[in-house]
């Protein structure tokens, strides 16, 4: 996978579809970046501990012009984006607005998630799922290999168990890592019907099942049997 001199991981320079880790905290997120109608490109779960030199390095894919907090806790970012790229807009899916707002009282308003549709273009969606409690980003984008999904938290794909110990702990004793797992706490904490949740994501996978999936923590994943992967944690909701 080509990496740039900053550090983006480049899946897709067509369509520069484009992905990086960064921390907040106890564990490492994923931000993942495309170009949608035109030279917009949309930013997902932007990270909070880029360097100006990285920031700038997407001008070179396009013009950030959307910035998505994936649910109500994918909000770090906001702030550092915002002020960096002043003329970008925030979305969110609309369960999760509320939250982030008390988070971040002092940041123009989040938009609600349907109205980002303008931006995308016609290779790409960015969906509020439904049955959860604090929204839930699900993006599907086309590139020359395929589709790619984003599932914001649903699931994980952490290769080794996080450093801190009371999270590293709690991935162990939910089996939510490593690997590609179910990542249980988000169940816990942002699923509000599972069946819901589950039927509208075998809908997706039978309409135009993914050639990789862009978890919100971890590296992206990519096989033959991605599909099968999936289910077999889907299953364990």
């Amino acid at each position: 996978m080509e990496t740039t001199a900053n550090g983006w991981s480049i899946l897709d320079k067509k369509r520069a579809i484009l992905w990086r880790e960064y921390s907040f905290g106890p564990a490492l997120a994923t931000t993942l970046v495309f170009r949608g109608a035109g030279d917009a490109l949309i930013v997902v779960s932007p990270g909070n501990d880029l360097t100006v030199d990285a920031l700038d390095e997407l001008k070179t894919f396009g013009e950030v012009k959307a910035l998505v907090a994936s649910n109500g806790f994918h909000w770090l970012g906001h702030p550092l984006w915002r002020k960096h790229f002043p003329a970008a807009r925030s979305f969110a899916p609309a369960q999760g607005i509320e939250r982030i707002a008390k988070k971040l009282p002092e940041l123009a308003r989040f938009e609600d998630l349907s109205a980002i549709a303008p931006l995308l273009g016609d290779h790409a969606t960015v969906t509020d799922a439904p049955g959860h409690k604090i929204g839930n980003a699900f993006v599907s984008v086309s590139g020359a290999d395929g589709s790619f999904w984003y599932l914001s938290d649903l699931l994980a794909n952490m290769p080794v168990p996080p450093k801190n110990p009371i999270f590293r702990a709690l991935m162990a004793l939910t089996d939510s890592a490593p690997g590609f797992r179910l990542f249980r706490p988000s169940v816990w904490l942002q699923v509000r019907d599972k069946k819901t949740v589950r039927a509208w994501i075998d809908d997706a996978f039978n309409r135009a099942p993914p050639a990789t999936i862009v978890p919100a923590h971890g590296p992206p994943v990519r096989g033959s049997d991605l599909r099968a992967q999936a289910i077999a944690q889907l299953d364990r909701m």
